[in-house]
C-alpha cells in the first residue's frame, strides 16, 4: 500500500484476503487466480531459503501483516520489521498474538517510515517485498528507502528487493474494468469481488490504479468500498543504478522466485545486491631510479 493510506482504508482490511497466508482458507483457491496465483507463498520458500545461508538478523521493510516476518521467525530467525502503517502492524501484532512464545520472542516490530529507518539492527538479509518499493511511488523516497536498507545491513550483508516487472505491466493503462477475482471471507462468510483499473504511465514512470471491492452483505445488499493506490515502476538499468547509489554492488537479477533469470518477458523483477567491495587506493608509481 502507499505510505498515506488511512488505518480505515479498504486495502488494510481486505489486504490478507488479497494476498492470504499459506494457512489461510483462501490461499488455495488464490493459487488459481490469473492476478495472485504464484506470486504468494513462493515468496516465503525463497526467503527462507536465504534466511537460511545468511547469518544473523532478517531485516523484512514494509512488513505490512507480517506475511513474510512470521514464517522467518517460524524457521528460528531473528526478524526486524518496519512499516508505517498501523492498521497493518495491528493486524501483525494480532497474528503474532497466535504464534508460540519463542516465535513472538523473535520478532520486533517497528511503526516507522522506511525511508528514514534509523535502528540498530544490522542483518544478514534485508528485504523490501511483493512490490511493496513500487508503491512508494516517488523516484526519490525509493532510493532513500534502499540507502535506508544498506545502512542497515552487516557487512556482508545482502538485500533483496521484490518489484513487478514493468515491462509485464499495461503501461498504456487500463480503463475498462477488470475483475481480478471473487473470493469468501473465511471470518465472515461473506462473499467479495474485486474490479480494477489502471491508468497510463506518466513521464515519472508512476501509473495510479483504481478499483473497488464489492461485498454482497447479509441483508443481500451490493456494498462498494473504492481504493486507490500509486505505483512507480522501475527498470532493470534504473534497479541497478538506484542499488549502486546506495552503496551496493547487484549479484543476481531474478525472474521469478525459483531464480530463474531475468528477461522482459518475466513476471516479477527480483534485485539482490551486498555492500560494495572497496577497493585498495592504487599503489603510488615507484620513484624512477636515480642509478
Amino acid at each position: 500500500m502507499n505510505p498515506d493510506v488511512r488505518d480505515d482504508d479498504p486495502q488494510v482490511r481486505f489486504y490478507d484476503l488479497d494476498y492470504p497466508w499459506p494457512e489461510d482458507p483462501v490461499y488455495a483457491a488464490s493459487k488459481n487466480d490469473p492476478a495472485t496465483g504464484g506470486l504468494v507463498g513462493d515468496d516465503i520458500v525463497m526467503l527462507k531459503r536465504m534466511a537460511e545461508l545468511l547469518p544473523g538478523p532478517v531485516l523484512d521493510l514494509c512488513c505490512g501483516t507480517g506475511r513474510l516476518s512470521i514464517p522467518l521467525a517460524r524457521e528460528g530467525k531473528a526478524v526486524v520489521g518496519v512499516d508505517l502503517s498501523k492498521g497493518q502492524l495491528k493486524r501483525f501484532e494480532e497474528r503474532l498474538s497466535r504464534e508460540p512464545k519463542d516465535v513472538q520472542d523473535r520478532v520486533e516490530i517497528v511503526h516507522h517510515d522506511v525511508c528514514r529507518l534509523d535502528h540498530p539492527v544490522r542483518a544478514g538479509l534485508a528485504f523490501i517485498g511483493f512490490n511493496s518499493l513500487n508503491l512508494i511511488a516517488h523516484a526519490g523516497a525509493q532510493q532513500a528507502a534502499l540507502i535506508a536498507a544498506a545502512r542497515h545491513l552487516d557487512d556482508k550483508g545482502f538485500l533483496l528487493v521484490e518489484m513487478l516487472n514493468p515491462f509485464a505491466c499495461t503501461m498504456f493503462g487500463n480503463t475498462t474494468p477488470l475483475p481480478i477475482y471473487t473470493r469468501r471471507d473465511p471470518e465472515t462468510g461473506i462473499e467479495f469481488s474485486k474490479v480494477s483499473t489502471s491508468t497510463p504511465l506518466n513521464p515519472d514512470q508512476v501509473q495510479t490504479l483504481h478499483g473497488v471491492y464489492d461485498v454482497i452483505s447479509e441483508d443481500n445488499l451490493l456494498r462498494r468500498y473504492p481504493y486507490e493506490m500509486q505505483m512507480r515502476h522501475v527498470f532493470p538499468a534504473e534497479a541497478r543504478l538506484m542499488f549502486n547509489i546506495a552503496g551496493l554492488e547487484v549479484t543476481h537479477m531474478w525472474g521469478g522466485f525459483h531464480e530463474e533469470a531475468y528477461t522482459i518477458h518475466s513476471r516479477k523483477l527480483i534485485v539482490v545486491g551486498r555492500k560494495a567491495r572497496r577497493q585498495a587506493a592504487p599503489k603510488p608509481p615507484k620513484e624512477p631510479s636515480k642509478d
